[in-house]
């Protein structure tokens, strides 16, 4: 009796020990399908009309898949600038960035028709929209 109570026990420990140390395929990771939001994005629209690309009031945010992005504008002099910033999207529809200074900024976004509309409110009443560029082949 005593025998097959330990023969019990160790199947049960080599069963426990045998699947403990059964591990998932690391060749083959599970597919990632990026955010969409990947990309350089260009602002065309607000929601009062149109932007003209050549004008002063142009900004840019660019996402990269590594989790770090800029925000591109013309300063006060008109010289261009970027503002580096790290990047996730938490949950909630919105994209929460960190810029090198700790500033902290959280803009809602949603896509229309192919562009990226960012709005610091869920309602979108106040809202701009960023055309994708085309990424160099240089």
């Amino acid at each position: 009796m005593i025998t097959n109570k330990l023969k019990t026990i160790l199947l049960v420990i080599v069963a426990t020990v045998t699947m403990t140390f059964t591990s998932c395929d690391i060749d083959n990771p599970i597919p990632y399908d990026p955010p969409a939001i990947i990309g350089t994005w260009e602002l065309a629209y607000d929601n009062i009309g149109p932007i003209d690309p050549g004008s002063a009031y142009v900004t840019k945010f660019a996402f990269y898949f590594d989790g770090t992005g800029s925000f591109g504008f013309f300063n006060k002099l008109g010289f261009w600038e970027n503002s580096p910033f790290s990047w996730n999207l938490p949950y909630g529809g919105y994209v929460s960035m960190t810029y090198n200074d700790g500033y902290v900024e959280r803009e809602y976004y949603r896509f229309v028709n192919g562009y990226l509309e960012i709005s610091a409110t869920s309602s979108f009443y106040k809202y701009t929209g960023y055309r994708s560029v085309p990424r160099s082949t240089k």
